[in-house]
């Protein structure tokens, strides 16, 4: 017998260490039980008869763990032509190519749009806005999952420029919309390039 509770508590110990270091939410947790009415003098080699039925012993943790998420495309309400003297192509695609010296630019009318394709459907909560100069001082952020049905998850009006960083609540999308509503100049809206940001689910039994 005491073979027996000596191996169950260090089953156990092992168990609460591991709930101490999981920066995580615990999802549910069936511990061990030891049975109330196990004899005391019970040999250690004794059959044991717990029924065929009877609960499993899990340890289930859920971990929210960071996720980067790559858009596959882009698309834009409008693209000023090439500059000639740069040569500099200005297409939406180059707001999600991963390159700082790269830029999507508008025309200069507003309001315009921009919209992210991630090629599949994730759990995003987090953008960051790299801006050319002509950034917008007013825009919202919109995602859906079928590119039809749009729900707005952030909007401001005191965009400043620079790399934004905008956070909202926790939403399924395949396609990030931003509807670039005010300019800040007399130039269109110009995008050096968006990160999106997310979480995935883990879970460990």
């Amino acid at each position: 017998m005491a073979k027996l509770l000596s191996g169950v508590f260090c089953v156990i110990c092992i168990f609460a260490g591991l709930a101490q270091c999981a920066s995580a939410t615990e999802e549910r947790i069936v511990g061990i039980k030891i049975p109330d009415d196990a004899p005391s003098d019970a040999p250690s080699d004794a059959p044991s008869d717990a029924p065929s039925d009877a609960p499993s012993e899990q340890y289930v943790v859920r971990f929210d763990i960071p996720l980067a998420v790559r858009a596959e495309s882009a698309d834009a309400s409008s693209t000023l032509p090439p500059d000639k003297e740069k040569t500099e192509d200005l297409s939406a695609n180059n707001a999600i190519d991963g390159k700082a010296n790269t830029r999507w630019s508008s025309a200069f009318e507003e309001p315009q749009w921009l919209i992210l394709d991630l090629g599949e459907g994730y759990n995003i909560d987090k953008l960051i806005i790299s801006w050319e100069s002509a950034f917008a001082s007013s825009y919202k952020i919109d995602v859906s999952s079928n590119k039809t049905s749009w729900k707005e998850v952030f909007s401001t009006a005191s965009g400043r420029g620079g790399t934004e960083t905008v956070t909202f609540p926790l939403s399924w999308a395949r396609y990030v919309r931003i509807d670039l509503i005010k300019k800040n100049g007399e130039l269109g809206f110009s995008v050096r390039e968006i990160s999106i940001f997310g979480k995935r689910k883990l879970v460990l039994f």
